[in-house]
């Protein structure tokens, strides 16, 4: 089965993978020093306004596709203590060699169910990020296929063609129905985080230009590969600064990559918290 086989290449990376951590963490920093060097030779000035909040619902659209993806590879049926559970972990990739999600999950995983698996969990997420990994690095195609088809129309067909194929080929896959299940989640989750990127950049730069909006996409997914760095900063931008190719950075790229970095934590701490008080609330009322 497909996913025996992901979770033992899982397991058996977890145990290879510490000094590869650290070199992406120093990678990560020397990332981060760049750029500040290109900010002040540039005199780059950041301005941030409270429309770009307006777009946050995206961002929470997206997170519940991959909270659903995520829970469907623990348990085929719908879950909402899983799906909260992938909410609480939001703030964890803040942290440095990505420990933070896997030990924000397993904790309030202990917490909500008897049976737990350590190393179960653990592969579940990296199989979530391999998932994600993949469909963004197809939609992220379509910046190099701009000079040949529309992207729009390039995104479009990618789309509906992975969701039909899944469809018809569905009685006759080898693997499991929510492995189907959270593909579809986790394929959509990043087609949202591309358009949630593109209304921002729109906003920021008053038009949407959809190169640099799929640079900076494919830059973000890039970046993930990078498990030492917390949340690939410094390396997706410095991706998405070597992706357009830029010898001069105009201010308006650089307040748009330090205005998304703003805007997801802004999110993450607002989910979190917001997550954490429903939490609080409803084991309050079950004392009663």
């Amino acid at each position: 089965m497909i996913f025996s086989k992901l979770e033992k290449l899982t397991t058996k990376f977890l145990d290879n993978n510490k000094v590869l951590k650290y070199v992406n963490l120093l990678i990560s920093c020397l990332a981060v020093l760049y750029l500040i060097d290109i900010g002040i030779k540039n005199n780059v000035s950041i301005e941030i306004k409270i429309q770009y909040l307006l777009y946050i619902p995206i961002i929470w659209i997206t997170y519940f596709l991959y909270a659903y993806g995520w829970s469907q590879l623990i348990k085929p049926k719908f879950d909402i203590l899983i799906i909260k559970i992938w909410f609480l972990s939001v703030l964890g990739k803040y942290l440095p060699l990505k420990v933070g999600i896997p030990l924000m999950r397993m904790t309030n995983f202990k917490e909500d169910f008897n049976e737990f698996n350590v190393k179960k969990n653990i592969s579940t997420i990296i199989i979530e990020q391999l998932i994600i990994i993949f469909w963004g690095v197809i939609f992220g195609l379509a910046f190099f296929l701009t000079e040949y088809i529309n992207p729009y129309i390039y995104l479009g067909i990618v789309y509906i063609s992975a969701i039909t194929i899944i469809f018809l080929s569905k009685s006759k896959l080898t693997y499991k129905k929510y492995f189907i299940n959270t593909n579809i989640a986790l394929m959509t989750g990043q087609l949202f985080t591309l358009i949630f990127f593109s209304l921002l950049y729109s906003q920021i730069l008053g038009e949407i230009k959809i190169e640099n909006v799929l640079a900076y996409y494919l830059s973000s997914v890039l970046a993930v590969v990078l498990i030492g760095a917390p949340v690939g900063i410094g390396v997706r931008e410095f991706l998405y600064i070597q992706i357009l190719n830029f010898e001069t950075i105009p201010s308006e790229i650089f307040n748009f990559m330090v205005i998304v970095r703003l805007v997801y934590l802004i999110n993450d701490l607002v989910v979190f918290l917001f997550v954490k008080f429903l939490t609080s609330l409803n084991i309050q009322n079950q004392k009663y």
